[in-house]
């Protein structure tokens, strides 16, 4: 149950374990909550809880939001799962930017140190040794404003205002969606 919400997590022989990651994002991000009753062996009852909206729905669809691409700017990617920081890489690769993968978060503290330049960092909430937040801490005491961005698998009101307080300019839900991803950089890097 601890792990329930978690990316790549899953109790199965097969599969990705990221179906109740992306409910879970989706839920969260829109304000609801999700409760779960589970019996080993029986089944498991989840009960999802959104918000009333009061605002009617749109006649036509919004407008999408136009993507940008990076144009080289150098990013630090951080997160203790190799994987994750491989394909995030890839990604941001493919976005325009210039991505450096980081498994553990003192190493970032050490290239900011040694003089890397970087215009945005990205990192994960939850890792051994030193957590996103703890990280961006570290940073901030060293003197950098550089934008950071927060990944976690357990969103919430709690986790953004600590992050918040932290330095962080934005939260992001795990699993990283590109769009989420380049808004939220089209947004710290304007």
């Amino acid at each position: 149950m601890d792990r329930l919400f978690e990316p790549f997590f899953t109790t199965r022989a097969t599969g990705t374990g990221l179906g109740l990651a992306v409910v879970h994002g989706v839920v969260a991000g829109l304000g609801g909550a999700i409760d779960v009753r589970s019996k080993p062996g029986v089944g498991a009852c989840f009960t999802l809880y959104l918000p009333v909206s009061a605002e009617r729905a749109c006649a036509s669809p919004p407008r999408r939001l136009v993507a940008t691409s990076g144009h080289g700017q150098r990013v630090a990617v951080v997160d203790d799962d190799p994987e994750l920081v491989g394909l995030n890489v890839e990604m941001m690769v493919r976005m325009g930017y210039s991505p450096d993968g980081f498994i553990d978060a003192t190493a970032v503290l050490d290239a900011v140190r040694a003089g890397a330049a970087y215009e945005a960092v990205i990192t994960d909430e939850a890792m051994p040794g030193m957590t996103g937040i703890q990280l961006t801490e570290a940073i901030r005491r060293m003197g950098s404003h550089v934008p950071v961005l927060l990944m976690s698998g357990h969103g919430g009101a709690a986790l953004a205002e600590r992050a918040a307080s932290a330095g962080v300019h934005r939260v992001l839900a795990k699993p990283l969606q590109r769009a989420d991803l380049t808004r939220a950089l089209n947004e710290v890097l304007a």
